[in-house]
């Protein structure tokens, strides 16, 4: 029988022992797990949340609510009915769950003869794999946006003829979402503002949409961090002049994952859903089993079941 920790809900801080009864190896002493789980934990940034809307998951595939508005009200004279008049699709996307996992194994010489840290370094390689597998597969959802269809048949990140206001209605210029600007500046960052701006809503009426975090490949991270913290502008022709967008205290999120040169915003609109149906699982295998018995090997096994998925184009806009 193994040991397997498992993480806790949402919220919580720690780890939940499901097998309390069995027994460890002696060579990995609770010190050493206790590392790696807190590196896995703790210690590596997960960037990737910053990006999405976590929801957790109760079945294999999840089936979301109609994406629609709620009807602006509209004027009633007296003694007259209030309309009922609204526009809601019962179904919305589905997201079906998938596994991902792995298995380590760790020679026992390793566990004999550790005095460098080398077991410290593989808790770490593990944690960082564990979370870079999620920076991969979440932003490259925002990298292949141009690629990718969206609920309403145009590309997720349309860059020419727009999404309709109205699912199955005409192309809107104004409801762009991804332009080709070049380097995050000050101009360019005004003109992505000035195009959001203009975008409707799914019943056609304007829509008032917030920025909460600039997305940026690290080719672009200077950029983003003087126009979010320079008290000035930055420029050759900029003087000392005000700059206005360091007050505005967007969130960067920054990883190579994203494309070189990409740069773009997402809103608070919830577009993104990082799905959770089991939590990330560390199972270690019994001395004297197995792979143990047979090659002196220890072996460590992660795995968890997720899925991320798109839901609204609002969600983002693209730069570049």
């Amino acid at each position: 029988m193994g040991r397997e920790f498992r993480f806790l809900d949402e919220g919580e801080v720690g780890l939940r022992e499901e097998i309390g009864t069995s027994e460890i190896s002696d060579l990995l002493s609770d010190d050493t797990l206790t590392l790696l789980l807190k590196a896995l934990r703790e210690e590596v940034k997960e960037t990737w949340r910053q990006a999405v809307t976590v929801v957790p998951s109760v079945r294999q595939t999840e089936t979301y609510a109609g994406l629609t508005e709620a009807p602006l009200p509209e004027e009633v004279d007296e003694g007259e009915e209030f309309s009922m008049n609204w526009d809601f699709r019962a179904e919305g996307p589905t997201l079906k769950n998938k596994k991902y996992g792995k298995i380590i194994p760790i020679t026992v010489e390793a566990f004999e003869d550790d005095r460098t840290g080398a077991l410290k370094d593989l808790a770490f390689s593990m944690a960082e794999n564990v979370t870079l597998h999620k920076n991969k597969t979440i932003f490259g959802l925002i990298n292949t946006g141009s690629n990718d269809t969206c609920y309403d048949a145009a590309d997720v990140i349309d860059v020419s003829g727009g999404h309709p206001p109205v699912t199955g209605g005409a192309a809107a210029t104004v409801n762009i979402n991804g332009y080709s600007l070049g380097n995050l500046t000050e101009a360019n960052l005004e003109a992505l503002l000035a195009s959001m701006a203009g975008w409707q809503r799914r019943d056609g009426e304007k829509g008032e949409y917030t920025v909460k975090a600039i997305y940026v490949h690290p080719n672009q991270l200077p950029a983003a961090l003087r126009l979010m913290g320079s008290p000035v502008q930055v420029g050759t022709n900029a003087g000392h002049a005000l700059n206005i967008h360091a007050t505005d205290n967007y969130a960067i999120i920054s990883s190579p994952y994203f494309d070189a040169g990409r740069w773009g915003f997402l809103t608070t609109v919830k577009g993104y859903v990082y799905q959770q149906r089991t939590p990330l699982t560390v199972l270690q295998l019994v001395r004297g089993t197995g792979m143990n018995f047979l090659r002196d090997i220890e072996a460590v096994r992660v795995r968890e079941r997720w899925r991320a998925g798109f839901m609204d184009w609002r969600s983002v806009m693209q730069g570049n």
